[in-house]
């Protein structure tokens, strides 16, 4: 649904057939709220690994790039997605949102992600808004719903800028590299940020970031870049069939993992083996 300040996506449905769109944000904002999602996302030639099952985040294209979204079929789709425009966002919140996300030096970059904590608050509200009718009072309420998840998601974003750290000491680098060494070893299941942070003794946010610093990458897309670089050795250097490494991998299904490798490497997982 639509206001003049907002859009409003509420998903819970399957394909019967694999869908492939391309759209363009136009400069709007996106905030992610996901619960069971399998849509791969590209912008350019880059992949948005972060849009994954039960997390949250924004999302900025350069108003002049297009994102390719592929969803497959027979896969559930739980979404909550609201789209504004950041000056909106300044006029009606007070919250200038360049201030706050995280800044990336990456040139041209066609976008940029930044995780938000699924906190209860939010999950609770998102909750609400999946739950309610589109019309009449249903589709009023659902409009101030999504106000006030985009004004807990904005106090989220202001806490991390507050909380993110000047400098990372000795202490949280070897902190750092052994949530590194967890994920190596975990590449079926990796964990999330939250038991990841638990699991080596430093807060949430000066992972996350302090993670980005030293290997120029989030958590999640640096877990994603290890299981697609393990997948192609296993591809290249052995016999084993596409199923068994997809479940290697920690995926349910194989065609799952063969729509991740293709639009993470361009092609799809049997060229490897057609290459050797």
């Amino acid at each position: 649904m639509r206001t003049p300040d907002c859009a409003i996506l509420i998903a819970d449905c399957a394909f019967h057939q694999d869908r492939h769109y391309e759209v363009s944000d136009d400069g709007l904002v996106r905030f992610h709220f996901n619960f069971d999602v399998s849509i791969d996302s590209r912008a350019d030639d880059t992949t948005v690994a972060e849009i994954v099952n039960h997390s949250a985040g924004i999302l900025m294209m350069q108003p002049d790039r297009m994102m390719a979204d592929h969803i497959p079929r027979e896969r559930r789709q739980s979404f909550v997605t609201i789209a504004c425009d950041p000056r909106w966002l300044s006029d009606f919140f007070n919250f200038r949102l360049e201030d706050h996300v995280e800044r990336q030096d990456r040139g041209d970059a066609p976008f940029l992600y930044q995780e938000l904590a699924f906190t209860q608050p939010i999950r609770k509200v998102i909750n609400t808004i999946a739950a309610q009718p589109v019309s009449g009072l249903g589709g009023a309420r659902i409009v101030t719903l999504a106000q006030k998840a985009l004004l807990l998601s904005l106090e989220c974003l202001a806490d991390d800028h507050r909380q993110r750290p000047a400098r990372l000491s000795p202490g949280d680098i070897v902190a750092i590299e052994q949530a590194r060494d967890i994920l190596l070893s975990n590449l079926a299941a990796p964990p999330n940020i939250q038991a990841l942070s638990r699991r080596v003794g430093i807060n949430r946010t000066k992972l996350q970031y302090g993670f980005r610093d030293l290997y120029g990458m989030s958590v999640m897309q640096f877990a994603e870049k290890q299981r697609m670089e393990r997948a192609r050795v296993l591809l290249r250097d052995t016999d084993m069939s596409v199923s068994a490494i997809a479940l290697e991998l920690g995926y349910e299904h194989a065609s799952s993992f063969s729509t991740r490798f293709r639009h993470y490497f361009g092609h799809p997982p049997r060229l490897i083996r057609v290459q050797r």
